[in-house]
């Protein structure tokens, strides 16, 4: 959610990730990976999950079809973001919203 807040995106999300394991283990600070899963946090554990648009471009910074950088390119995270983000944009009435991120659902198969 920092990065997200931050910067307005995930880019530079995997440098962060890497400085971020770094303090931990110089600051012995262990506690700090309460959230971290197989090395990472999960996009359902993290603030972003319940914000449509953050939702929404986690899905676009993981979608190999698209050039947004930061992070890995992962098909399953990024229809798992669209799908919670298509989700999060109809409780809002956001039809036009919902139709763009289906196609990129649907280009992704």
């Amino acid at each position: 959610m920092v990065t997200a807040l931050i910067n307005g995106g995930f880019n530079g999300y995997k440098d962060r990730l890497k400085y971020f394991n770094r303090a931990v283990s110089v600051f012995k600070a262990e506690h700090l990976n309460i959230l971290k899963k197989e090395d990472s946090f999960s996009f359902e554990d993290s603030e972003i999950y319940n914000y449509r648009v953050y939702a929404y471009s986690w899905g676009r910074y993981h979608d190999p079809l698209r050039n947004e950088s930061g992070t890995d390119k992962d098909k399953m995270e990024a229809l798992k973001a669209y799908r919670r983000a298509v989700t999060l944009y109809k409780r809002r009435g956001d039809s036009g919203k919902v139709t763009d991120i289906k196609a990129k659902i649907n280009a992704l198969g």
